[in-house]
């Protein structure tokens, strides 16, 4: 959410400067109302030079770090939407594996010799396939439940 407050800040405020410098350069900056469409705009990729005619140069610069600052931000608007999303995912997965593994538990009793073979999400299992030969075969075989699990 500050991420927008922020962004549509930078939109006002890049408005009124370009409505008081550039209302007469040309149809897209006339009034504020134009201004903040026309920059919304070019923040999303349809931007043109052209529409400076009085001051190009001026017009240029200010157009571009408008949209180097405007396009970070919305980058970081998707960094933060896409890392909300995956720790939303993550806990659900997470939730979902410890499930599993009480269901398995209570399933299949807990051996203290060999629980932890049960005990390891999917993508640990060939760790457990390559321990289990040692595992097996060894006498001790309580120390390994207790180092692995």
């Amino acid at each position: 959410m500050t991420f927008l407050i922020l962004f549509f800040c930078l939109l006002i405020c890049s408005a009124a400067v370009f409505t008081s410098l550039f209302n007469e350069s040309g149809p897209s900056y006339v009034d504020f109302a134009t201004s903040c469409r026309t920059l919304y705009a070019a923040a999303l990729g349809n931007f043109n030079f052209e529409s400076f005619t009085d001051n190009l140069a001026l017009g240029g610069i200010m157009l571009g770090a408008y949209l180097l600052i405007a396009n970070v931000l919305l980058l970081n608007l998707l960094i933060a939407l896409l890392a909300n999303i995956y720790s939303d995912v993550i806990l659900k997965v997470d939730s979902e594996h410890r499930s599993v593994v009480i269901a398995y538990h209570d399933r299949w009793f807990w051996d203290d010799d060999y629980g932890f073979l049960i005990f390891l999400p999917s993508p640990l299992t060939y760790i457990v396939l390559a321990l289990s030969p040692l595992v097996l075969f060894t006498k001790n075989t309580k120390k390994w439940n207790m180092m692995l699990t």
